[in-house]
């Protein structure tokens, strides 16, 4: 932990979005080389080789951000179980539902189950690839 207050010590996380799909079931493991958590702000920041898996989705990107709903949350609720929205930026790379997003920056707003895609090119399609990427 830095002076600040930063968690730099470990560079993985299990985070459970309220309201995502499959969130009862399966968690979000995040991997990356390095994390910066500011607790102070409500949000943890992944950079480097970033990869997020929750259930049969995928997230890969240079850069993830995860911001906690700062309303509605007592002491010794699970932090994991109030994110209000994941931002990815850099390379991104979603699969999900047999489907392949790729774009510059992906905003998920866990409430409202919103994706948008930002940035040149900012697709999604239906790859015709099996199961080899994951």
């Amino acid at each position: 932990m830095a002076a600040d207050g930063t968690d730099t010590s470990d560079p993985s996380a299990i985070a459970q979005p309220a309201g995502a799909p499959g969130a009862a079931a399966a968690p979000i493991e995040i991997t990356a080389d390095r994390l910066v958590s500011d607790s102070q702000n409500r949000q943890a920041s992944f950079e480097g080789n970033v990869k997020a898996v929750q259930g049969d989705t995928t997230i890969e990107a240079d850069r993830l951000q995860i911001f906690y709903k700062s309303e509605g949350t007592s002491e010794g609720a699970e932090a994991a179980d109030a994110l209000s929205k994941i931002a990815a930026s850099g390379n991104v790379r979603i699969k999900f539902d047999n489907r392949l997003a790729v774009t510059d920056e992906a905003v998920y707003i866990t409430d409202q189950r919103i994706l948008t895609l930002t940035g040149s090119p900012a697709r999604v399609s239906r790859p015709t690839w099996s199961r080899s990427w994951a």
